[in-house]
């Protein structure tokens, strides 16, 4: 190939280059001026009305239940069993005043006859000897003398009368005692969680029979951190209780796929913080834990979950917690639909709701989130909903 022509080819590439080079610079360069000069899209967001209310604060906690009363039945005399209630099992039921356990009581009965015939021979003892010191003090009389001699008058024969028949009598009270404790009785309307003997059994005094606890209340302890603390008023000083305000709690249990909920009070705190935790511990009462009317039984040892009523905020705003920038700002719309800042007072959050004060009532907020706001940025916005529409979807306030 000639050197002309190679030349001839390197003109034309380098002229069609920068051809191509001008064109582009041409072509993108009108695009970018028209796209800076377009004004930036709107974009769509969900508003809020503000609408200042009062909202009840609840805080929630989980708790195991136990029951209020357990102790064991110890039997306090040494003899056979003679006889358990049928009742006397595991998980049954039994009411206050009915026999559980009977151990056989002929020796005790036998006791008991044997002190009744001592009483009543001490007490014609001192009878007898009651009538000689009346006829000692006639004699007395007889003789003329003003002193009375005490030997004569049998005073120290009347004295030891009058001890046997108190020693008797106290014989007689202590075999009543010991016949009355062969007969095992409910103190309380209960259920039993273990029995260890059976009928026919031989059992020494101290024998453990059944371990029982009360049906009547149950009580479930609430572990609750310092930050939730503050908004509970919660029995912690002294004060009779009459004149306590307790606050109510709502137990929620699940059975399977049922949710059931029982309502509550809180009855007193704990006397020390738990020292590994260091949590405060509230102690709810559940009364009635068995009965069928409202909800199912709750069971001994179940896991549930307590919303325990706190305190009244008044004069509050209630918004979606990602509604909420920076930890203490809001989006406001203008009149000419654009965004402005707004800082709040935030009272209290959880991890769908922020309460706030701050905000005028009427002020539109926005609730939906939005990515990267700045002050002017324009919105598209839906006729807005009321706060208290929001508040209303979840009332619990829960704290957790």
């Amino acid at each position: 190939m000639s050197k002309s022509y190679r030349k001839i080819i390197t003109t034309t590439c380098v002229l069609v280059a920068g051809i191509l080079l001008i064109s582009a610079t041409y072509y993108f360069k009108p695009t970018q001026e028209r796209v800076s000069q377009q004004p930036p899209q709107a974009i769509e967001v969900t508003v809020v009305k503000v609408q200042p209310k009062t909202h009840q604060l609840n805080v929630v906690s989980q708790g195991t239940v136990s029951p209020k009363y357990e102790i064991d039945l110890i039997a306090e005399v040494t003899g056979r069993i003679e006889f358990v209630s049928p009742n006397f099992a595991n998980g049954d039921f039994f009411t206050l005043g009915e026999k559980l356990v009977q151990i056989e009581p002929i020796d005790y009965q036998l006791s008991l006859i044997t002190a009744e015939s001592a009483v009543a021979r001490a007490e014609e003892e001192l009878a007898i000897e009651r009538g000689r010191v009346k006829q000692a003090r006639r004699e007395w009389r007889g003789l003329g003398d003003e002193e009375a001699n005490e030997l004569f008058l049998r005073k120290p024969q009347l004295k030891a009368s009058e001890a046997a028949l108190a020693s008797a009598s106290a014989e007689r009270d202590r075999a009543q005692i010991q016949l009355d404790r062969t007969s095992i009785t409910a103190p309380f309307n209960g259920r039993i969680r273990n029995t260890f003997v059976h009928a026919g059994q031989f059992v020494s005094r101290g024998t453990r029979l059944a371990t029982i606890f009360s049906s009547e209340v149950a009580e479930i302890r609430l572990p609750l951190r310092d930050q939730q603390l503050q908004w509970i008023d919660l029995p912690s000083e002294y004060a009779t209780l009459s004149s306590q305000k307790f606050p109510t709690v709502s137990i929620k249990s699940t059975i399977g796929s049922v949710q059931h909920t029982r309502e509550g009070r809180i009855v007193r705190t704990e006397s020390s913080i738990d020292p590994q935790s260091r949590m405060t511990f509230a102690v709810a009462e559940i009364a009635e834990p068995f009965s069928h009317e409202n909800a199912a039984p709750l069971d001994m040892g179940r896991f549930v979950e307590a919303r325990i009523t706190g305190i009244i905020l008044h004069d509050v705003t209630v918004l979606p917690r990602h509604a909420v920038y920076k930890n203490n700002l809001v989006l406001t719309v203008t009149d000419e639909n654009s965004i402005e800042f707004a800082v709040v007072d935030v009272i209290k959050t959880s991890a769908e709701q922020a309460i706030v004060r701050g905000i005028a009532e009427g002020t539109v907020v926005v609730s939906s989130r939005v990515a990267n706001p700045y002050v002017g940025m324009s919105v598209r916005t839906s006729p807005p909903q009321l706060t208290e529409k929001i508040q209303s979807k979840n009332t619990t306030g829960e704290m957790l």
